[in-house]
């Protein structure tokens, strides 16, 4: 900040800031503060208290440099922090600047030539160009994380790089420390303390580094400081962890004596030392895992992508430089990115394998890399010992560890996905470690690099490192342990879920979600090990019954489904922990089979013996879940007659016991089953009863597992409703609102509900391809990733529904015949009449009458048999149509006919969009009759009664039709 003749030192209280001597100072201790920080300061208190902006500030202290906001927090934080219990002192003006509270008083007096009071005889010179070596290699993927380095030291005199082994604290700390060299004089010096096997040797490692002869007295963290004295230096101390005590020690007295020198160290845990501030090393960018379904994301698998990330990057540079000519992996980056992310990130790692790969292939590398420790040992000889393989690295830092440490870092590593404190306790508890010191070993490990936390919505989850847990997993296993500490976790399960479903009714749905998603790998694990030969019969009977709301809520159906079969396999020969086990299993087994499955005569069944046993012993939750069950299945299998019958029980059933819950929910299927069955506006009046009722929070129920919200999902037959009763824009505004609901609610089975019973039947039905091609792309996607089959066979026969209404005739048609025959099969045949329709139009369109009618005629069979009347007056009017494409002779006469039907069937059913379709269609053949006035009254009669929805396709097309007539 330039010299000054006489020393300026400002005083207010206890505090004292030194402009000559560049030190902070509480009650007389000096307190450590970075070179751009302490500059900050200056800058503030010879303001007297004014505002200095932001921009002020960076022009004073970083002349000629652009300077971005996070560098400034940084130096402000780092002020803050030395300030301690006074940092109210710096006062922020948002978005303008800083000022420095308090009565600062200016002292000056001369300069003190020797401000450590110690002799000059132990402090030579140094030699100013410090001993860093000479980097080797280029430094990938740190660029931004060295300037953040950089910024923290020269906001704060010590620094700690944290990581675990392998991670690049050394790499990035050598490059830092290089890029500060010019503003250190008396030089940049490398300290390794990694050779140490004595704390006590630190204090002579350091002097020896730094040039200095041997003491003749004594050595001690005082005698080092003052050897160093006010020279401008920087330390780089590296692998402090071994000796972490002794270094942390030296440090602080450096920091505090020595107000030119600046501390860069690095460790596997902080050094804990006043003022220090800590940079944890991340790994380095590895890409995320694309699901081949998800076409979305498809592009970040392009090599361009993948290329962007920096673990990618380090491999292929260091394959390169050890064999330059023997193989390019540009064209396998998917197998590499492969490696780079089962290696976490971690640049050592990573190294060795680009070395593995070099030796034996990449193919070869990937195969065997669950074998990592055998695999990974091709570091360089020159390298440290603990980092010429994989193993070495890890054993380094396991031998570092106490015995309890270890013990708990082994149990731990049972975990997947993550744990909690309280899973945490669970496992790694023992006769002689209580929770307290469990939670304490924890918090070591985490500060030691091996345990990693995460805190997102006010949670806190701690999680191993692939690399990490599969070295501890091997270590488990050595151990003895492995069956106890799955036990453990397993049972810890068990009392989680347990308890989730206890408070499912009373948390909301993001809470209860944010608290035990997170935990599906755990429950599969611990499913996995349960089932195993080595497993607990009980437990996994336990574990499947309490996981059913978890699966259903994560929509994890085939999943589900397995686990409840194998349950009930063992509750069949006898293992029985609860007498509610075997119910809910069965319940969950039949709800999740008809998605896999399809409704058939043996679901049928297998629910009405669930509700036989449920009746015989009064149990009313399992009697209502057959109920639901049997009602649902008739629905899906296109029988809504018989639906209806049982949505009347469900509901006369919550009557019966004053269950106000069930009895809205009543509502709900009831209005479902009278729409499919024909009753529109009776569906309408129950829909919007239900609608007004409900209450998210009040009217909860777990038919059987999922929580689904009743109102998104309702909204998808809302629409149908109110297109079909002539509101296509009322119909249009609510899937609008049902889609994003679905789509924000991170429920897949809601999502995929919404598209299959709204979204895509009214995209079609309004004319609306664009947007129709859209849903299907998202139900495509969607049921793709899902255990849904029955929605992934419906999925397949909407691209040809597509290409046939475009005129891809040919083909298409064959293939949708194809789709159809599928989906029939599964007998989810709730939209089969619809399909079996648009096939009927192909092949009219492509002057197949013959196949059409085929096609209508089976339709038309269906829904008389079935009683489905909610778009039987469409299939009148498509055979209709058909039959005029007939050479017969009374082809008119039996078409009119056949229309006059439609017309009367749309009337009487409150269909008001099929009654446009049919009187469209009438007033075509009536004026190709030569009666043109007829066919406009018989036309113009149905169109005036629509108050909305003109610019939609059948009205469209309406409105040109009169015009013309």
């Amino acid at each position: 900040m330039g010299d000054r003749p006489r020393v300026t030192v400002y005083r207010f209280e206890h505090r004292e800031i030194d402009l000559g001597r560049r030190e902070l100072r509480n009650a007389g201790a000096r307190v450590p503060l970075g070179g751009k920080a302490f500059d900050i300061l200056e800058v503030l208190v010879t303001a007297a208290g004014t505002l200095i902006t932001k921009d002020e500030l960076a022009d004073r202290v970083w002349p000629g440099t652009i300077v971005d906001d996070n560098a400034l927090h940084v130096h402000i934080s780092a002020i803050r922090k030395a300030l301690g219990r006074d940092r109210e002192l710096i006062k922020t003006t948002s978005r303008r600047g800083y000022r420095l509270l308090g009565d600062w008083i200016a002292e000056h007096g001369a300069v003190n030539a020797d401000p450590s009071g110690s002799a000059a005889h132990v402090r030579p010179s140094l030699p100013n160009a410090g001993n860093l070596p000479i980097a080797r290699t280029e430094l990938i993927g740190r660029e931004a994380a060295a300037r953040q380095v950089a910024d923290l030291v020269s906001a704060h005199r010590v620094v700690t790089l944290v990581g675990p082994g392998g991670i690049g604290k050394t790499r990035l700390g050598l490059a830092v420390a290089e890029g500060l060299r010019p503003a250190f004089p008396d030089g940049v010096w490398l300290i390794d303390l990694s050779p140490l096997s004595d704390p006590n040797l630190v204090l002579s490692a350091t002097l020896g580094a730094l040039g200095f002869a041997p003491q003749p007295v004594e050595t001690s963290p005082e005698r080092v400081a003052h050897a160093i004295g006010e020279k401008r230096l920087l330390m780089l101390l590296d692998n402090c962890e071994h000796v972490v005590d002794a270094a942390a020690c030296m440090v602080e007295t450096i920091a505090r004596i020595c107000g030119g020198t600046s501390i860069l160290a690095t460790s596997r845990e902080p050094l804990r030392v006043d003022g220090e501030g800590v940079y944890r090393v991340p790994p380095l960018s590895v890409p995320a895992i694309v699901p081949a379904s998800d076409p979305a994301m498809a592009h970040q698998t392009e090599p361009e992508a993948l290329l962007q990330h920096s673990a990618i990057r380090l491999f292929l540079a260091r394959s390169r430089a050890l064999e330059p000519d023997r193989e390019d992996y540009s064209a396998c980056l998917a197998d590499v990115a492969a490696i780079c992310r089962r290696l976490d990130g971690i640049p050592l790692a990573i190294e060795l394998a680009a070395a593995t790969a070099a030796a034996l292939g990449l193919a070869a590398t990937v195969r065997h890399l669950d074998n990592r420790f055998e695999l990974l040992t091709r570091g360089r000889r020159t390298a440290p010992p603990r980092q010429r393989t994989l193993l070495a690295t890890l054993d380094w830092s396991y031998e570092l560890l106490s015995e309890s440490e270890r013990r708990i870092l082994r149990r731990l590593a049972v975990f997947a996905g993550g744990f909690t404190l309280d899973g945490a306790c669970a496992v790694a508890a023992a006769q002689d470690t209580g929770s307290r010191d469990i939670i304490d070993r924890v918090a070591s490990l985490v500060s030691k690099s091996l345990v990693a936390v995460e805190s997102t919505a006010g949670a806190t989850r701690y999680s191993l490192q692939e690399t990490v847990r599969a070295y501890a997993l091997d270590k488990l296993s050595a151990s003895g342990e492995t069956d106890a500490a799955m036990r453990s976790h397993a049972a810890f399960c068990v009392d989680l879920l347990q308890r989730a479903r206890a408070v499912w009714a009373d948390q909301p749905v993001h809470v209860w979600r944010a608290v035990y998603r997170p935990e599906i790998d755990n429950v599969r694990i611990a499913l996995d090990w349960a089932f195993s030969s080595r497993g607990d019969a009980t437990i996994a009977v336990l574990l499947s019954t309490a996981s059913i709301p978890l699966m259903f809520d994560l929509s994890l159906i085939a999943e589900c489904h397995g686990h409840a079969e194998k349950a009930l396999r063992l509750v069949n020969a006898g293992v029985r922990p609860d007498p509610g086990c075997e119910m809910s299993l069965l319940t969950a087994l039949q709800a999740s089979r008809i998605y896999i499955e399809g409704p058939s005569a043996e679901a049928f069944a297998a629910w009405e013996t669930i509700l036989a046993r449920a009746a015989v012993h009064d149990d009313a939750e399992h009697q209502a879940r057959a109920l639901w069950g049997l009602w649902n299945d008739h629905v899906y299998h296109g029988s809504p007659a018989v639906a209806l019958v049982f949505a009347r029980r469900f509901t006369d059933l919550a009557a019966a016991r004053g269950d106000t819950a069930k009895a809205v929910l009543g509502q709900r299927i009831t209005g479902i089953s009278l729409h499919y069955h024909g009753d529109q506006g009776a569906a309408l009046d129950h829909l919007e009863q239900f609608l007004g009722r409900y209450d998210r929070e009040a009217h909860r129920w777990q038919t059987v597992g999922s929580r689904l919200d009743y109102a998104t999902v309702t909204q998808a037959t809302l629409v149908r409703v109110l297109w079909l009763q002539g509101q296509p824009d009322a119909a249009l505004r609510i899937n609008a609102a049902a889609v994003h609901d679905a789509m924000t609610e991170d429920h897949l089975m809601s999502l995929l509900y919404v598209l299959v019973e709204g979204a895509i039947p009214l995209a079609l039905a309004v004319g609306d391809m664009a947007a129709t091609e859209r849903y299907v792309g998202i139900l495509l996607e969607q049921a793709g990733r899902s255990g849904f089959r029955i929605w992934q066979i419906y999925a397949a026969c909407l691209p040809e529904v597509l290409r046939v209404r475009r005129g891809g005739l040919g083909t298409s048609l064959t293939r949708l015949t194809a789709a159809i025959d599928a989906l029939r099969d599964t007998g989810f045949c709730a939209h089969l009449t619809m399909f079996l329709g648009a096939l009927a139009r192909g092949h009219e369109a492509a002057g197949r009458t013959a196949e059409g009618l085929l096609a209508i005629n089976e339709a038309l069979d269906r829904a008389r048999q079935h009683d489905e009347g909610w778009n039987f007056a469409e299939l009148l009017r498509i055979k209709a149509e058909l039959v005029l494409g007939e050479s017969s002779a009374t082809a008119d006469a039996d078409a009119e006919t056949l229309l006059h039907q439609s017309l009367l069937e749309a009337r009487s059913r409150g269909a008001l969009s099929w009654e446009l379709r049919a009187a469209t269609s009438l007033a075509r053949l009536l004026r190709r009759q030569g009666s043109p006035a007829i066919a406009r009254r018989v036309l113009s009669a149905v169109y005036e009664r629509f108050r909305e929805g003109f610019e939609t396709a059948d009205l469209a097309v309406a409105r040109g039709l009169l015009a013309e007539l």
